[in-house]
């Protein structure tokens, strides 16, 4: 059961700063674009963070944060590439579904 909230937490404060880097950064990137490589910011960005938060007085585990985050990330940016290709397509057939 901790492995799940930490993946939700994770993939909450990945979302958070990934519209943080996109808003700040990329404001005028193509959507899908824009939330991949904003998602790949935010991983290094928590990755590096991580890193040094699980040091212990010691080396920083960057790699041990990377493989811990990664997936939250990985998770993240399917999702929202996924989001911003569904609305595109909605707006190319005129945003109405006439069935």
């Amino acid at each position: 059961m901790g492995f799940i909230g930490f993946l939700v937490a994770a993939v909450i404060v990945l979302f958070l700063l990934s519209r943080v880097i996109g808003f700040v950064a990329f404001r005028n990137a193509e959507p899908p674009k824009k939330q991949v490589i904003s998602a790949l910011l935010a991983w290094g960005v928590v990755t590096f963070i991580g890193g040094l938060g699980m040091a212990e007085d010691g080396a920083p585990k960057f790699f041990q944060a990377a493989l811990a985050y990664g997936i939250p990330a990985v998770i993240l940016a399917l999702v929202e590439s996924g989001i911003a290709v569904a609305k595109q397509e909605r707006e190319k057939s005129g945003g109405s579904s006439n069935h």
